[in-house]
């Protein structure tokens, strides 16, 4: 295995299930959920708030926090539909797993259903290659993300965190949901010197 790339899978802090099958189509057109009047419509809010590269591999953080009063149970993968600039679906190949994009063991492990108290988060995350190989089809690039904890839940449409540059592979794999880890407090025993707990990724 590429030691570059597991890093780079290391990153995000999600496990993934047996891949699913392709669905190349165009999805439907987007409805956002999210509104400025009600800034919890749902009782979770989703984000894309970064992203790691390594060798054309692309590694993007998706993060759900339950914004509501009441527990929240997520199970298996989020729902992921790429758009462009102007917030059109795009074509593209999106499936569980790593899909063989690349070797990222931490996409591949079976989900498991996932619990959020109220402000608890809960992280996936987005893997493809920025690779160009047929000059006949225009390169891919998605700017937004319309996303839902589940396939059949509200939806919100929310920006990435840089270009999603699919190049001509027009293939995305997703990572299941898993809880985020909590974050150390002050005077935590469990902080390491140079912002590292114990429980990080190494």
């Amino acid at each position: 295995m590429d030691s570059t790339i597991s890093r780079t899978g290391a990153v995000v802090l999600a496990a993934c299930a047996v891949l699913g099958a392709c669905t190349p189509q165009a999805p439907p057109p987007v409805t956002p959920t999210s509104t400025a009047a009600d800034p919890c419509p749902s009782g979770v809010l989703l984000s894309a708030p970064s992203t790691e590269a390594a060798s054309g591999v692309r590694v993007m953080r998706l993060e759900m926090i339950n914004c509501g009063t009441r527990p929240y149970t997520v199970r298996g993968h989020p729902s992921v539909r790429l758009l462009d600039a102007g917030r059109a679906p795009l074509e593209v190949t999106i499936t569980p797993g790593s899909s063989g994009i690349s070797t990222v063991d931490s996409f591949d492990v079976p989900p498991r259903p996932v619990v959020l108290q109220p402000g608890e988060r809960a992280v996936s995350g987005l893997l493809w290659r920025n690779t160009n190989t047929d000059p006949t089809i225009e390169p891919t690039t998605g700017e937004f993300l319309d996303l839902a904890p589940a396939d059949g839940e509200p939806r919100q449409v929310v920006p990435s965190d840089g270009p999603v540059d699919l190049g001509t592979t027009g293939r995305l794999g997703v990572a299941p949901w898993s809880a985020a880890p909590r974050r150390a407090r002050t005077g935590d025993s469990r902080v390491v010197r140079r912002g590292r707990s114990a429980g990080s990724a190494r």
